[in-house]
């Protein structure tokens, strides 16, 4: 027979149990159960990553994560469609850094700033040339920013020893990189035909050329657009020779470099094709992770800066420039990346702005190092291991100094679109070098002019 006091305390002890575990249900009970995030990215290494984390959201919040990955060139035409007809169909969108000042100026995302105000959302963490590059316009803050890829020199470590090159040492300046990318087309087996060749360049119709090609005008002393007076800079002798450059390249290149493209670039580096590569840091998996890429490659490649250049008026000595002369100066490195944005008519843009919290977090952003990929916070570059581990990421770290990020203007797709013409115009023989800088002058001055640039 059971006492009945002790029958009191058991109902007692009950009752608690009950009225505690309701209230710990009620406390973990997320306002966003049961709803679904969309997020519209490219398909590449960044967005494989956070693909990794979605169960870790899904817990905390309750809500669902629902990605589309496509390819890269179709991400912007999905992202502005779905802004301007205001559809609500992604709650995220992943945008490139060159797309920000397009995205922000015109509408199609939200400024973050009264969310981050009332989350209390800490930026010191992030490198404040990522910031301004990827996130802010005009004063409003527009992404969080996620990935950043800086231009750096790959370099084959073993095919410098076999071509007698000192294989702890890059190329020091650009004549020097041509001389190294004749010498490492080589006959490694012995049997009479070209087994690799000495670089791999960019050199068809698209994005990665125009981005290749201003690493050279910008080594020769000029630029595509003036930021401070939106004047064109690259009608010039500067302009001459970076093409001229560049054509040389092509010629120690694997057969199809007029074609070539990102794919291309990557995948010729990636399968030992090519000694020399110039590179977005972001890359780097692709060659120091073999369990994912297949690598051939891996722990042979070392990194550096891209040679420097010497800006000298006139630029007097060899073909080239003078790269013995007066002010010698790194070539800037050409800062990309992507930041996550709110579409306009995103439906749940709490529960969005709390994935770029978790996206951003330290623990995530480690993560991202750890991954190979150069990440948009300071924290992880401060740790020696995953420094020794993927040295491309050291020196991407380097690069951040003489940064510099892709033209901040709200033409700047349309710009890029008519260079990328007219550069593979002359690379596959079209046209002559004065032509095509002539062409593509004149066609981004009308462009520029009808935007209101010029009066």
């Amino acid at each position: 027979m059971i006492n009945k006091g002790w029958f009191i305390l058991l109902v007692l002890a009950l009752s608690v149990v009950v009225v505690c575990g309701s209230v710990v249900g009620a406390s973990v009970k997320s306002p966003y159960a049961g709803k679904t995030l969309t997020l519209l990215f490219t398909a590449a290494d960044p967005a494989k990553l956070l693909e990794k984390h979605d169960l870790e959201f899904e817990k905390a919040t309750g809500a669902k994560i629902q990605w589309e990955m496509i390819r890269y060139d179709q991400v912007r035409a999905k992202a502005v469609l779905d802004a301007m007809g205001k559809t609500g169909a992604y709650d995220i969108i992943f945008v490139d850094s060159p797309w920000l000042s397009e995205f922000a100026e015109l509408g199609y995302i939200r400024p973050l700033d009264e969310l981050i105000k009332k989350t209390g959302f800490d930026l010191s963490g992030f490198m404040g040339s990522v910031l301004q590059s990827h996130s802010l316009r005009k004063g409003k803050m527009y992404t969080v920013p996620f990935s950043a890829g800086l231009w750096i020199l790959a370099w084959r470590k073993d095919l410098f020893g076999m071509a007698g090159l000192p294989p702890d040492a890059p190329p020091a300046t650009w004549n020097e990189l041509l001389s190294y990318a004749e010498k490492l087309v080589l006959d490694v087996d012995g049997d009479g035909s070209i087994d690799t060749y000495g670089i791999s360049t960019m050199a068809g119709q698209g994005d990665g050329t125009v981005m290749e090609w201003m690493h050279y005008l910008w080594a020769f002393g000029g630029d595509l657009v003036n930021e401070s007076t939106w004047g064109l800079d690259f009608r010039n002798q500067a302009g001459l020779k970076a093409l001229r450059f560049q054509r040389k390249l092509i010629d120690f290149a694997p057969p199809g470099a007029t074609g070539a493209t990102y794919y291309e670039h990557i995948t010729q580096f990636t399968e030992g094709l090519t000694a020399m590569e110039g590179c977005f840091s972001l890359w780097g998996p692709h060659w120091e992770k073999p369990e994912l890429y297949g690598s051939k490659i891996a722990g042979k490649v070392a990194y550096s800066l891209i040679p420097k250049r010497a800006v000298t008026y006139p630029l007097a000595f060899g073909e080239f420039g003078g790269w013995s002369s007066l002010l010698p100066e790194e070539t800037p490195s050409m800062l990309c990346g992507w930041g996550a944005a709110i579409p306009i008519a995103a439906p749940n843009p709490e529960l969005s702005f709390k994935y770029m919290e978790f996206m951003s977090s330290d623990e995530v952003m480690m993560d991202v190092a750890a991954w190979g990929l150069t990440g948009a916070k300071k924290a992880p570059y401060e740790n020696a291991e995953l420094l020794r581990k993927f040295p491309h990421q050291k020196v991407a770290l380097e690069a951040m100094r003489v940064a510099r990020p892709r033209l901040p203007m709200v033409e700047y797709t349309p710009v890029k679109d008519i260079m990328a013409e007219e550069l593979s115009a002359y690379y596959i023989g079209q046209k002559s070098a004065e032509e095509t800088l002539d062409s593509a002058y004149q066609r981004v001055f009308a462009l520029m002019r009808e935007a209101g640039y010029y009066k």
